[in-house]
Order: structure tokens, then C-alpha cells, then sequence
């Protein structure tokens, strides 16, 4: 079976539960109105296995369009499963601006 070495997540939209899901994104992905069952289908934090593979989760404490829950569900699921997660909360600006130089560096040289 193939599966990534590793995974890196920014800004996750990981749950689809209706009490922190990123609602366009939900409803872009399964619709308005989804059932509880299918929600709890597409939302990842409750499908981490021995398998799944170490990640890097970088949600940001000031996101108002993602809430940070999100990304810190997913590594509790990780611990609860035993898989290796580092969870770096961020402020959202102060990420972007590192973000933006590292990526100006690499295109200038």
C-alpha cells in the first residue's frame, strides 16, 4: 500500500462538524445541510490510524476563516493514535510574512 512519508498541513481545514468547520469549504465539499454521518465521514481528526503518516499541522491562533480547532483536533487525534505530530500555532501574520520571504528568497535566486 502506498502512502506519504509525511504530511504538511497549513492552515487545515481538517473537521467538517458543524460547530467549527469551515462552512464554504463544507458546504462547497458536501453541501449544506449534510448529515451528521457524512460530516463525520469527512472529517479527518476522526480517521487518524497507526498508519497515518507523521505531520506537521501550522494553524493560525488569529484565523478567522479557519478556526485554529481544527488543526489542533487533528494532532490530539495523533497523540490519541500514537503518531509522531508537531503543532506550531501561529499568529496568521507574522506566518505569512515568513512564508512570503522564504518563498521571495528561492524565486530571486
Amino acid at each position: 500500500m502506498l502512502r506519504p512519508a509525511f504530511s504538511v498541513l497549513f492552515y487545515p481545514v481538517i473537521s467538517m462538524s458543524e460547530e467549527f468547520a469551515h462552512k464554504r469549504s463544507h458546504d462547497c465539499l458536501l453541501t449544506d445541510g449534510a448529515s451528521a454521518e457524512v460530516n463525520a465521514q469527512f472529517s479527518s481528526e476522526q480517521h487518524v490510524t497507526g498508519l497515518t503518516p507523521p505531520t506537521f499541522i501550522a494553524p493560525s491562533n488569529d484565523d478567522r476563516t479557519v478556526h485554529p480547532r481544527n488543526g489542533v483536533s487533528f494532532y490530539l487525534a495523533m497523540l490519541r493514535a500514537n503518531r509522531p505530530a508537531s503543532l506550531h500555532c501561529m499568529v496568521f501574520i507574522l506566518l505569512f510574512v515568513a512564508l512570503g520571504q522564504s518563498y521571495y528568497r528561492v524565486v530571486a535566486d
